[in-house]
């Protein structure tokens, strides 16, 4: 996993590239503004010929068109090119640490507040990068700047170093309330940006018309606002006095002070050339604006490495709620025979009651599992745990008789098919949203044909502009389009057909159809997947008719078990609710 030091080690031919630039900035205008002027003066001042001064003066003119030359480049083509390539090795680094932790971690509150303070970490690195660069481009003309006023009077540059310890010192005292701010602003911040979202989110848009949500809305903007402007109002009060303190300082001690004593050397002791005077004025006057700048540098290194400290602690983020369980090696999974629950109890990080109680059952190959019970009976965290989501349960969940931790879960996943009933569709080509990952080759593309006439999405894919490569959503595209729910669930099968998988689960995904369509679909499901094994939660108890085994979940735990006829004729709660939903079926059908 990269962290900040390494990437910053890898950016060294930017910093250099960057110090230079900020060399050629400042040593340009020293090179005008002090040498150059202090040269043509006294040549003017002791009578030189003309063509001495029209020689340093084409001189000057091809040393800028060298300069503009260079700064041009650094500033439009490689500094863009790089700040590009460091977001995007920043990003793959937050990406990937993203795809390698555990379900468990990923939907914790640290880590989402952790998430909302990096997501701008190629920014923060960007700002380090250049901070650098200024504090050591500014250093090394600010150094130049004090020989030549050593060799002007040396007295002049004594007066400047005050000035130096003072700004450093109140330079950290900044940087220190800018990070305080920023961490304090995290949470604001992220109330306005769910303020935004919403204005665009196509599922809040029915509510904003049938409700007076606009009003909500902006109350909750307006207070993360007020809170804002508290923070801001508290933490930059001290920035802006320190800021003004330092600036003071600054002109009191490299510019004030130092034309105070030109001025009663020229007039008292007769020891300055009017050259001399104007290098030592402009000379003291860039000398002031190079220590403010090697000052901003350092704190903006200070500022936003104290931020990047959030990214490194990122990068290494481990859910406290963890059970992490740890084997020598890792066991291969050649196939899929057998999942078992022992005696599992679940309780989800933070909650006061165990979700689920002392669980066991099994799933041999090739059967046909139905999970069934009333909302919150448990059925959706049993799903979450046989994908291995979360590790912090009690018993043992086996998986060919070996623990799941034994196990690559990315082998396992693999050999998974999923369609969850909160499933998630991607602002990108409808194409890539069903492949999902999985090479466009031309074995995949008859795979896709197959289910696409199988699903039943053939007639949708015909009426779009683009066919299967139709965009969806308009974040990304100005033309994407929205799909209704039945037709994103068609998606989200589809998405867990072209998987080569040997276990498909479905989690309740059929809700948004009515109940003759949803019995079509997993009637052709279990054409499709005919001698696969698959687990249905379902809520509509007629679709699961033809397991071969139904578990019936009640209060987290499972209190019957059997086929349909056997628990009908059983007379327990799985008749009752299948009568319940039958007598409701036939109402509305009458």
């Amino acid at each position: 996993m990269m962290q900040s030091k390494a990437l910053f080690s890898k950016n060294r031919p930017r910093i250099a590239l960057a110090t230079l630039n900020c060399v050629a900035i400042g040593g340009y205008a020293a090179l005008w503004n002090v040498v150059f002027l202090r040269y043509i003066l006294n040549l003017l001042e002791s009578s030189a010929a003309w063509h001495q001064v029209l020689i340093a003066l084409g001189t000057m003119i091809s040393i800028s068109l060298c300069y503009y030359t260079f700064n041009n480049y650094y500033k439009t083509i490689y500094r863009e090119k790089h700040s590009l390539e460091l977001e995007r090795e920043v990003s793959d680094a937050i990406y990937t640490k993203v795809g390698a932790m555990s379900y468990d971690a990923l939907v914790s509150n640290k880590f989402y507040h952790l998430y909302t303070r990096v997501k701008d970490a190629p920014k923060f690195m960007n700002r380090v990068l250049d901070g650098i660069a200024d504090a050591l481009g500014n250093g090394i003309v600010a150094l130049v700047l004090a020989v030549i006023l050593f060799m002007i009077d040396p007295m002049m540059l004594a007066l400047a170093i005050p000035s130096l310890i003072i700004t450093s010192l109140i330079g950290r005292r900044v940087a220190k309330h800018e990070y305080a701010a920023a961490h304090e602003l995290t949470m604001t911040d992220r109330g306005k940006e769910y303020v935004k979202r919403m204005i665009y989110t196509p599922n809040a848009a029915k509510e904003f018309r049938l409700f007076n949500v606009v009003n909500l809305i902006k109350k909750i903007f307006r207070e993360n606002y007020a809170k804002s402007q508290s923070i801001i109002k508290k933490r930059f009060k001290i920035i802006t006095v320190d800021r003004v303190l330092s600036e003071v300082i600054t002109l009191l001690f490299t510019l004030i002070a130092p034309l105070i004593y030109i001025l009663y050397s020229i007039t008292e002791r007769s020891e300055m050339t009017i050259g001399d005077f104007s290098a030592a004025i402009m000379a003291m006057s860039m000398l002031s604006n190079r220590v403010i700048a090697v000052m901003s540098g350092i704190g903006a290194i200070q500022t936003n490495k104290a931020l990047l400290v959030d990214f490194d602690n990122f990068l290494t983020f481990e859910n406290e709620s963890e059970k992490t369980v740890e084997f020598e090696a890792k066991r291969q999974m050649e196939r899929l025979n057998r999942i078992e629950f022992k005696n599992v109890s679940f309780s989800y990080p933070g909650a006061q009651q165990q979700t689920l109680k002392d669980i066991s059952f099994g799933i041999e190959r090739g059967k046909r599992i139905a999970l069934v019970g009333k909302n919150g009976s448990g059925k959706s965290t049993i799903i979450k745990l046989i994908m291995g989501l979360y590790q912090g349960y009690s018993g043992k969940i086996l998986i060919n008789d070996h623990e799941i931790g034994e196990y690559d879960l990315t082998q396992y996943y693999n050999k998974l098919g999923v369609v969850f009933q909160d499933f998630k569709l991607f602002a990108t080509s409808l194409r890539e949203n069903i492949l999902s990952g999985i090479s466009d080759t031309d074995e995949s593309t008859e795979t896709l044909d197959a289910v696409i006439n199988k699903i039943g999405l053939d007639k949708l894919i015909a009426k779009l502009p683009n066919g299967i490569d139709t965009q969806l959503y308009n974040e990304l595209e100005k033309d994407g389009i929205n799909l209704s729910g039945g037709e994103m669930q068609r998606v989200a099968l589809a998405r867990a057909c072209i998987k080569n998988a040997e276990f498909i689960i479905f989690d309740e995904p059929a809700s948004a159809l009515d109940p003759m369509a949803e019995e079509q679909l997993y009637s052709d499901m279990l054409e499709r997947f005919s001698g696969e094994t698959i687990l249905f939660v379902s809520h509509r108890l007629a679709t699961v008719r033809n397991a071969d085994c139904i578990y019936v979940v009640d209060d987290g735990q499972i209190v019957e078990m059997g086929t349909h006829e056997a628990l009908m004729n059983a007379g327990g709660l799985y008749h009752e609710l299948f009568i319940m939903q039958a007598g409701k079926y036939n109402e509305v059908q009458l």
